[in-house]
This record gives C-alpha cells, structure tokens and sequence, in this order.
C-alpha cells in the first residue's frame, strides 16, 4: 500500500536530518562490513583453521584481558524433504533399524500470520480470531531516492 504525501515542503531541520541520516546508513553499512572482516580476522588468528568449537570459548590475553568467542551452527528445516524423511523414518522403525522417535520433537512449528490470508479476511471473521492476534505498529522504515531526471 503506497499513500504519497505530495504536498510536503521540507524545512531546513529536515534537510539537516535528512542528510544525516543518509551519511549514517551508509557509515553504519561500511561500519558493519568492516567489524565483520575484523572479526573474521581475529578468529582465524586463534583458529587457524576458522572453525570455532560450538559454544563460548574463552583465550586469555596478556594482562588478563579475554577474548570471548561464540561458536555457532546454523540449522534450517528443508521443508520439502520432511515427508520423505518421515517415511524414511517410519521404514527404518518398521524394519528394527533404529528405535522409534517423534519426529515433532525435533522440528517444532509454529504458528505463522498469512498476511495476504489475514488481509482476505471480513471484518466479522477477523473480530473471531482477534484473542489469537496481537496488532501493534512496526518501526517504519523510510529511503530517500534521487530522482531519475531534474524535477521542475
């Protein structure tokens, strides 16, 4: 949903705000990019093969300083291969192979908001699911663009 505000003159406080807010993201994009390298720089200097061990890792530095690092390991469900690894499951438990487990035990779902669903909805049918939706403003976010040609 797009609502222009047209008419909007821009007083000199904006333009001050605005043009420092313009410098600040891109100093926090160049900031962020860089703590990233330096990090990175830093592990590989205590493993040297940059493979942190899961969990907090703790090297003493001279003078009693400490360098926690924090080892971590992504995980994501592939939705498209939880059928299939079911039946796989359900085949090996069947045959002896392994001991039965609950598959829900490992990958958990949770409730998930279909905005274009919720969207779709009535006002009457959107008042009856309301105790199990909680509404409330985001932080907007805003971009300023320079025209593609001389406005005049």
């Amino acid at each position: 949903m797009s609502n222009i505000k047209r008419n909007f003159t821009p007083d000199a406080e904006f333009n001050r705000d605005s043009a420092e807010w313009m410098e600040l993201t891109a100093k926090m994009a160049a900031d962020k990019a860089r703590e990233i390298e330096l990090r990175n720089r830093l592990i590989s200097k205590v493993y040297k093969n940059g493979v942190v061990p899961v969990g907090t890792n703790n090297v003493l530095l001279p003078e009693g300083w400490v360098l926690k690092v924090n080892g971590k390991v992504n995980y994501r469900v592939e939705e498209d291969a939880v059928e299939a690894t079911k039946g796989l499951i359900a085949e090996k438990v069947a045959a002896g192979e392994i001991t039965e487990f609950s598959f829900d035990d490992i990958v958990k779902y949770k409730p998930d908001l279909s905005l274009s669903g919720w969207n779709g909805l009535t006002e009457e049918q959107k008042h009856l699911i309301r105790n199990c939706v909680t509404e409330r403003p985001g932080q907007a976010s805003i971009e300023i663009t320079k025209p593609k040609r001389a406005i005049r």
